[in-house]
């Protein structure tokens, strides 16, 4: 990993990796290039024979990888952080049921062992709901349409569903978790601070 800080355990220094940050990153820039790539694609469903048909292939191909790495990046990253959170504060919470526990009931328990706090009940909604949807993905179960023009698609799969979600509200939604820990523990705030990772993320005004 590219990103890591020094610390010092009992008179020894140490690097601590922070990949975290990376695959932050990485959620980032598949975004971008998939804001880029979605005009093309826009243009294609009017007009499927706009190219020729290996870049149009491509195009799409492009399309759907990143649109599936902004939400696994994303994601990826979370459980990262809640990992990293844990070695940074020496969270005693290092056995066998520790490495059974969900990065939800790990955003809900380490803060609690070092601050006595817990973030609060919205952040936790919006965790719950995009590790339900990476799941989808990490954990795939083919959905089985009719193929019926008279029969609605109701699009259940996950595929389907981070499609039509907006790409830009997941990575904001991202942001809105670590900010709901940055709002309870002060030494994460003035770390970020000092250091900060974020993206600010501004809706385009069309």
């Amino acid at each position: 990993m590219t990103r890591w800080i020094v610390i010092e355990r009992q008179g020894v220094t140490y690097f601590l990796e922070q990949p975290h940050i990376q695959y932050y990153e990485f959620a980032i820039r598949n975004f971008i290039k998939h804001q880029n790539i979605s005009q093309l694609i826009d243009k294609l469903r009017v007009d499927k024979d706009l190219l020729p048909q290996k870049e149009s292939d491509d195009a799409w191909f492009e399309y759907h990888e990143t649109m599936v790495n902004v939400l696994l990046y994303g994601a990826l990253s979370l459980e990262a952080y809640i990992n990293f959170y844990a070695k940074m504060y020496d969270i005693p919470f290092n056995n066998d049921f520790e490495s059974n526990l969900s990065t939800l009931n790990k955003f809900k328990i380490y803060p609690t062992l070092k601050l006595n706090k817990t973030i609060d009940g919205d952040a936790i909604k919006i965790l719950k709901n995009v590790f339900k949807l990476r799941d989808g993905f990490v954990h795939p179960k083919p959905e089985r349409v009719v193929k019926d023009p008279k029969v609605t698609y109701k699009g259940k799969s996950s595929g389907a569903i981070l499609e039509k979600l907006d790409k830009g509200q997941l990575l904001v939604d991202i942001n809105s978790i670590y900010g709901a820990l940055f709002k309870i523990d002060k030494d994460e705030r003035v770390a970020h601070t000092k250091i900060p990772w974020l993206c600010k993320l501004k809706k385009h005004e069309s």
